[in-house]
């Protein structure tokens, strides 16, 4: 169980970088939305593509992968009445900036319009989020992909087995 304390005097480490980080691993504990991240960063492209097309599925929408090359920058698809969802994976752990999102407005525009919407394990700065809300693009970050998974698919939460 974790339990927050300050340390005495004698508990701290020396001043040697790596004794620091040992110390602070074994008294601070990864939370959750971290270890859920690191997980979807250890795998591949495709394959976190795909978890969030599956993602997408459990909240009732019907998203095709259409990852891989010659892609055009769209990575899935979600298809609707009045037309089209296009989306983009962006599976890193710095943050996107407004080239990316340019980029990708670039790519929904040669899909002939229909909206998009950005996911990354990442962040995004402050000139994407301007840029995104000025073209229409929709972004979800790591923190909001960790409460959607929470509220719609919390099963993918739960550490493996031995």
């Amino acid at each position: 169980q974790f339990r927050l304390g300050y340390p005495r005097p004698e508990q701290l480490p020396r001043r040697n970088p790596d004794s620091w980080n040992k110390w602070a691993e074994s008294v601070v504990r990864p939370v959750p939305q971290r270890v859920f991240l690191n997980r979807l960063l250890g795998s591949s492209p495709k394959t976190f593509t795909q978890f969030v097309c599956d993602l997408l599925g459990r909240i009732g929408l019907q998203a095709v992968n259409t990852d891989g090359p010659g892609d055009g920058g769209i990575d899935f698809r979600v298809k609707f009445p009045e037309g089209f969802i296009f989306g983009q994976c962006k599976r890193i752990t710095g943050k996107v900036g407004p080239g990316a999102v340019r980029d990708f407005h670039s790519a929904v525009t040669r899909e002939n319009g229909g909206w998009g919407v950005l996911v990354t394990t990442g962040e995004f700065t402050g000139g994407a989020v301007e840029f995104a809300n000025d073209v229409g693009i929709g972004l979800i970050d790591g923190w909001h992909l960790f409460g959607l998974v929470k509220e719609h698919w919390p099963e993918q939460l739960e550490e493996p087995g031995p």
